[in-house]
């Protein structure tokens, strides 16, 4: 099953799957799924999800539904980190640890560097 798409506003000059966006133009809103979304964000080249969104979503998307608590708040960002692109440095520190940004992009709530870790300990039971 793929994973549901989203939609979020254009905040700088994009191509996406062969089309061009623009964010003061017809094309200013693009569909991506999270994972698409992720290093987008991170970057600023597109803005939080907006009120078109296809899919109700997995919590956490930064409009009405808050962050979760304790081990499914951890879960969830397990979850952000595994789906972020391995191959795209601009998400990770030097030290190779994801970016704050990059999982807050992709979770839509804040997430403390314990939280990271708490999340990147998990990932290694």
């Amino acid at each position: 099953m793929s994973e549901a798409k989203k939609s979020y506003a254009v905040l700088d000059s994009l191509r996406h799957n062969g089309k061009k966006y623009f964010p003061d133009s017809e094309n200013n809103v693009v569909e991506l799924t999270s994972k698409e979304a992720a290093p987008l964000l991170a970057l600023g080249v597109i803005g939080k999800e907006s009120g078109g969104k296809t899919d109700s979503g997995s919590g956490g998307d930064g409009n009405n539904n808050p962050a979760p608590e304790g081990a499914e708040k951890i879960a969830k960002i397990k979850e952000a980190i595994d789906s972020l692109d391995k191959e795209n440095k601009e998400l990770f520190t030097n030290a190779g640890l994801p970016k704050m940004e990059a999982i807050e992009a992709v979770t839509g709530w804040p997430v403390s560097a314990k939280e990271r870790g708490e999340a990147l300990e998990a990932d290694t039971e």
